[in-house]
């Protein structure tokens, strides 16, 4: 009698160990995939542009477009025909989701980018990679 007591009791544990395992098993996959497709849109904002040799421009409005390249990487590209289009097209990797910020590998040598997926505002920083490179700073909200 003890003995199917004890089958009943590792049954169900063992049931409720499996249950939870599979439901959370798949939760981790499609973090990075669904990162990337939450940044993807055109952002409004702010942009200061570093030029080669120190100069420095400030654009109000500006429009910053993120496309997504991967699973876990986009590109940030400016709205072409502008005054600030000569800033350099990025791409930025290894976006992963910490709480409501969605941020992309601390110390890329392409710069970092940071959303805040509550609030639908971007920060970003490109740098420059190459002695031609326009890099510069951009904060806005999706428009």
């Amino acid at each position: 009698m003890k003995m199917k007591k004890f089958r009943i009791l590792l049954c169900s544990i063992l049931s409720v160990v499996l249950l939870l395992a599979t439901s959370c098993g798949k939760d981790d996959d499609s973090t990075s995939q669904s990162v990337a497709d939450e940044l993807v849109g055109t952002y409004v904002g702010k942009l200061d542009l570093y030029t080669p040799g120190g100069g420095l421009t400030n654009h109000f409005d500006a429009e910053i477009i993120l496309t997504k390249t991967g699973s876990g990487s986009v590109n940030i590209t400016p709205k072409s025909n502008t005054a600030y289009s000569t800033l350099a097209v990025k791409n930025y990797t290894g976006l992963q989701k910490q709480g409501p910020l969605i941020i992309s590998t601390i110390g890329s040598p392409t710069g970092y980018i940071t959303f805040d997926t509550g609030a639908k505002s971007l920060m970003t920083l490109t740098m420059q990679t190459g002695t031609a490179d326009v890099w510069g700073n951009f904060v806005g909200v999706r428009k």
